[in-house]
C-alpha cells in the first residue's frame, strides 16, 4: 500500500484488524524525520522520554482539568436525577488517548466497569450500536 493509498477518514471503519494495522504502519514509516539509522534512534529516544513525561502527568491524581471534571461528576446536582441516580453524560474527544485516558479515570471515580461505554472511529459499526443501545438501556451506563 503506497501513501496515496491511506483511505479516508470515513473508511477506517470498514478496514479489517489487519488492514488498520498495516496502514498504521505505513503512517508511522512516512512520518519519522530521520534520514539515517543513527537519526532514527535520536528520534526514537526523544519520543520514549516524552512518553515517559506523558505518562507522569497522566498519573498525577491533581491534573488540573481531571480534578475540574471529577468534580464536576461527582458534586454537582445536575450530574444526578432526583431520586440520586446518575445522569448519563457523553463526552466528545478528538484524540483516541484523551478517550482511553477518560475512559480508565471515570471508571475509576464510578468503581465500575459497565458504567462506561466508549465509542471510537476504530469501533465496528455493528459494536457501535451495540454500544448506543446499552448507553442508552443500561440505567448505570453513561
Amino acid at each position: 500500500m503506497a501513501v496515496g493509498d491511506v483511505p479516508d477518514d470515513d473508511d477506517f471503519d470498514d478496514l479489517s484488524g489487519d488492514e488498520l494495522e498495516a496502514v498504521e504502519e505505513q503512517l508511522v514509516d512516512a512520518a519519522t524525520a530521520a534520514r539515517t539509522l543513527e537519526e532514527l534512534a535520536a528520534e526514537i529516544a526523544t519520543l520514549a522520554r516524552l512518553e515517559g513525561l506523558a505518562d507522569r502527568i497522566r498519573c498525577l491524581s491533581d491534573h488540573a482539568k481531571w480534578k475540574q471534571f471529577a468534580g464536576l461528576l461527582s458534586d454537582e446536582p445536575e450530574m444526578f436525577h432526583a431520586d440520586g441516580s446518575r445522569r448519563k453524560l457523553i463526552v466528545f474527544t478528538e484524540h483516541r488517548d484523551t478517550l482511553t485516558y477518560l475512559v480508565d479515570r471515570i471508571t475509576a471515580l464510578l468503581g465500575s466497569t459497565d458504567a462506561v461505554v466508549a465509542i471510537h472511529g476504530g469501533t465496528h459499526r455493528l459494536s457501535g450500536a451495540v454500544c448506543r443501545r446499552c448507553s442508552r438501556t443500561t440505567p448505570r451506563a453513561w
